[in-house]
């Protein structure tokens, strides 16, 4: 009956090391997909921006980064920015809401932006490097089929 209280106490040394050995990893876990890009308080106009990911082109020349930011500023939300990296000039490429769910790059050094429109909607758009589109510009009808996006109606059940 000695062995039972011995195994109890041997489980909880090693529950409390490995819960102490958890929680100093914690505070040292990166997430690597996050950058704080800038600081916001009441009294700065700029909003804080938080990096969401970051991809070179295929061909090697761009790099765009994806960003999300403030509510109070819903049209500007979520940005995309491409970097020329021969001369390091940064553009905005894109703005939107809060329903701007992916980017990824297509084969031919494009940006192919997707969009939930709504409940059984989604809308993409493939964008060149020096094109621009910003929701707070035109925020009735903008997605569309006239405005360069395919968009797509679906049953959600």
């Amino acid at each position: 009956m000695k062995i039972v209280p011995l195994i109890l106490i041997v489980i909880i040394i090693y529950l409390v090391r490995e819960v102490t050995i958890l929680k100093s990893n914690i505070s040292t876990i990166s997430n690597q997909k996050i950058l704080l890009v800038n600081r916001y308080d009441e009294s700065d106009s700029l909003p804080q921006l938080i990096q969401w990911s970051s991809e070179v082109s295929p061909n090697g020349k761009y790099r765009a980064a994806s960003y999300t930011g403030d509510y109070k500023d819903r049209y500007h939300y979520y940005q995309i920015f491409i970097t020329n990296l021969t001369n390091d000039r940064m553009n905005r490429i894109y703005s939107g809401d809060f329903r701007t769910s992916n980017w990824e790059w297509t084969d031919d050094n494009k940006i192919n932006i997707t969009y939930d429109c709504g409940t059984g909607c989604r809308a993409t758009k493939i964008m060149g490097v020096d094109e621009t589109v910003v929701h707070s510009e035109d925020k009735e009808g903008l997605i569309s089929k006239e405005n360069g996006w395919n968009v797509e109606f679906f049953k959600s059940f």
